[in-house]
């Protein structure tokens, strides 16, 4: 599988069936089919397109990726959705939606060193997780947790968090109770 296959409909079909799975059982870890590409790739691919924001705070995406992306690059504070790097602590404060309209929280891609390993343990509880759930996480500021922690303190608001590294994804959506790893 060549990078290009991350543009190709059917591969994101099947991306946007590992993230339906992936948001419906929180802190698991689901392989994606990202071919030489980033998997992180692969799932912006699938989500973006010219209807919606991307912030890239850290510089992830390449001049040559955005037209293919499609999405309109603004700052993070106001974009829909936002792509990090998970070993930098984000330092901007992402929208939470509203209690009209808590949709409006941003979707954040956070790239991480590697998912199921590492030495950080998310203890992870909440809808779609059967008691409590651990995810290991590598190459993860633990002040991720903390903002996150506090972004979605005021539910429905806040953000949704999607951790990918270079072959899987795991989702944390605002309904997801972490704690450990601050």
């Amino acid at each position: 599988m060549h990078a290009e296959t991350v543009w190709c409909e059917s591969t994101q079909q099947t991306c946007y069936r590992v993230l339906l799975q992936a948001t419906a059982r929180p802190a698991s870890v689901h392989a994606l089919a990202a071919g030489d590409a980033p998997a992180w790739l692969l799932v912006a691919a699938t989500l973006l397109d010219g209807a919606v924001t991307l912030a890239d705070p850290d510089h992830l995406v390449a001049a040559d990726q955005w037209p293919f992306l499609a999405a309109h690059p603004v700052a993070a504070e106001t974009a829909s959705y936002i792509l990090a790097d998970g070993c930098r602590a984000p330092a901007y404060q992402p929208q939470l939606g509203t209690l009209e309209q808590p949709h409006l929280g941003a979707t954040v891609l956070v790239v991480v060193a590697a998912l199921g390993a590492g030495p950080l343990t998310l203890s992870c509880q909440g809808p779609g997780i059967p008691r409590q759930h651990e995810l290991r996480v590598h190459g993860l500021d633990p002040a991720w947790i903390g903002l996150r922690n506090h972004w979605t303190r005021r539910f429905p608001t806040g953000v949704d968090l999607l951790l990918v590294d270079d072959h899987q994804v795991a989702a944390l959506p605002r309904t997801t109770r972490i704690s450990g790893g601050v």
